[in-house]
């Protein structure tokens, strides 16, 4: 008997190593695939939209700091007498003359598809409630900033976004497509209000909104930083912009 006990004890131990490593196996899984699912809904949903947010960010800070230094109108900007007359361009338009304007228009039409999209799957994102939260008040705020002074409303806005998107290819309407339908008097209703933005930024006029969304979109890209992770997107951004314009300066130099 005395021979029996030690062996039964040593095997209840073996089966129960074996038990928990199976257990602690399985969790590790888990942990790992739900890693992964975060991963996936970041690299769909939150990284496009911060990428899109510092792009209008340093778009838009851009473009006024040329209205500013041009004593409040800037003619690259201003280049539309009204937005019917998007109808009479032709392609070439859209990438010389017109480019600015609407890269610009294009660029915050990006944006909204991208925040219709988070909009529209948000019980997927996995955030916490505190997080869900603030990713609707940082949301509220870009829309603000774009609805502002007779500016286009929310739901407009939402419309716009969802267009964008193609949906049996599941991408983002290319540049030239987008320009397309700027040229399409049944479509183009839709796009105007952000088009009309872009022209009054450009004449100077309505310039608070411009600045709230300036803050709204740092304020989104800072806050989809903590959760998408990587360097400090705006901070990044702007180093990079330093050094180009460094360099920039210095080929000039030596023309």
């Amino acid at each position: 008997m005395e021979v029996v006990i030690p062996a039964v004890v040593g095997a209840l131990a073996s089966v129960v190593v074996v038990l928990l490593s199976a257990v602690l196996t399985a969790r590790h899984q888990r942990r790992h695939a739900v890693e992964a699912e975060h991963d996936v809904i970041r690299g769909t949903y939150l990284n496009p939209l911060r990428y899109h947010a510092v792009e209008n960010h340093f778009r838009i800070t851009d473009n006024l700091h040329k209205v500013r230094q041009h004593g409040g109108h800037w003619d690259e900007l201003d280049v539309l007498a009204t937005t019917a007359d998007l109808a009479d361009k032709d392609p070439g338009w859209f990438v010389s003359e017109g480019a600015r304007l609407a890269t610009a228009t294009y660029l915050t039409a990006c944006l909204l598809a991208h925040l219709a999209r988070v909009r529209d799957n948000v019980p997927y994102l996995r955030l916490t409630t505190t997080a869900d939260t603030r990713l609707a008040e940082l949301t509220l705020q870009v829309h603000v900033g774009i609805l502002q002074d007779g500016g286009m409303p929310n739901v407009a806005q939402i419309s716009l976004g969802q267009e964008m998107w193609h949906r049996d290819e599941k991408r983002l309407l290319t540049y030239r497509e987008f320009c397309q339908l700027l040229q399409k008097p049944d479509r183009r209703p839709w796009i105007e209000p952000v088009v009309l933005y872009h022209l009054q930024l450009g004449r100077g006029e309505n310039l608070g909104r411009v600045r709230l969304l300036i803050d709204a979109t740092a304020e989104l890209a800072e806050f989809l930083d903590g959760h998408v992770g990587g360097a400090e997107s705006i901070g990044s951004r702007s180093e990079a912009e330093h050094r180009y314009r460094a360099k920039l300066a210095h080929y000039r130099s030596i023309e």
